[in-house]
């Protein structure tokens, strides 16, 4: 429940400065990045200190929304601040947020598909990025053929 409320606190903060400033190279997220990625280091230290052994305490269960919400807005400040503009990556703007839709099934399955493998854990990383990139690409794209779709992702 917690974990909602940090997500929802997140969508409150963007909301409420605007897209622009959380998204454009100048904005008060990107200008304020070393502010945000200490917040989330702290946060994530925080985490890591209130689970003596691995154990879930009350001041973890606090601690990770916490951490959550932070690098929930410390990562795409930083991103923002050092985005380039014309990288490979632009390409994906158009379908980012279909991406962010369908995902999640392909680096599921693609993960599954992994487990009896052994590989090093950095190649199905490799291989589960690219295959769900690619897969999820496909989908939205096919997806953003249908009437109506292409507004709404």
């Amino acid at each position: 429940m917690l974990l909602y409320a940090a997500y929802f606190f997140c969508g409150l903060l963007i909301g409420a400065a605007g897209i622009d400033a959380f998204a454009t190279r100048d904005g008060a997220f990107a200008r304020h990045w070393p502010l945000w990625l200490a917040s989330a280091a702290l946060a994530l230290a925080g985490l890591l200190l209130s689970r003596p052994g691995g154990a879930w305490t009350p001041a973890g269960a606090l601690a990770l929304p916490t951490c959550c919400a932070a690098c929930c807005v410390a990562l795409p400040a930083a991103f923002a601040r050092f985005g380039t503009p014309g990288s490979p990556l632009d390409a994906l703007r158009p379908q980012a947020y279909g991406l962010y839709l369908v995902h999640y099934v392909f680096v599921t399955w693609l993960q599954y598909a992994l487990v009896g493998t052994r590989l090093p854990a950095a190649a199905k990383f490799v291989l589960v990025f690219t295959g769900a990139v690619a897969a999820g690409s496909a989908t939205v794209a096919a997806a953003r053929r249908l009437p109506g779709v292409a507004r709404v992702i």
